[in-house]
């Protein structure tokens, strides 16, 4: 039997999202490994109720999965002069939450 896909995000669910994410710098705390991932994520959950979303912090860890797998994807196609430009919603706020990040530097920036 296969699991129900939940209701879809709302364009106000995402933003607010990935401003709490920014804002509570989550990044730092998944990388500095002193709290635990469900830890953090239930976090967000009281702050987004209080915005009035309703969303798991397993929803949440797994948004926020996807954006980290297809930012990088987005700005490397965006940078390739070749290529046509892809639109990826929410990019400005991806791109604050992901950019200082190393693991998204393409690694010739690192050989040259």
């Amino acid at each position: 039997m296969h699991k129900s896909k939940g209701p879809n995000w709302t364009e106000q669910e995402i933003r607010c999202f990935l401003e709490l994410c920014i804002d509570k710098q989550i990044l730092d705390l998944i990388d500095s490994k002193k709290y635990r991932h469900v830890e953090i994520f239930n976090s967000l959950t009281e702050e987004m109720r209080k915005k009035c979303f309703c969303k798991s912090a397993e929803q949440m860890q797994l948004k926020l999965k996807r954006h980290k797998q297809d930012y990088p994807k987005c700005k490397d196609n965006n940078n390739k002069s070749r290529s046509a430009s892809k639109y990826m919603p929410f990019f400005k706020e991806l791109e604050l939450l992901f950019s200082i990040r190393p693991a998204h530097i393409p690694l010739q920036e690192y050989l040259f």
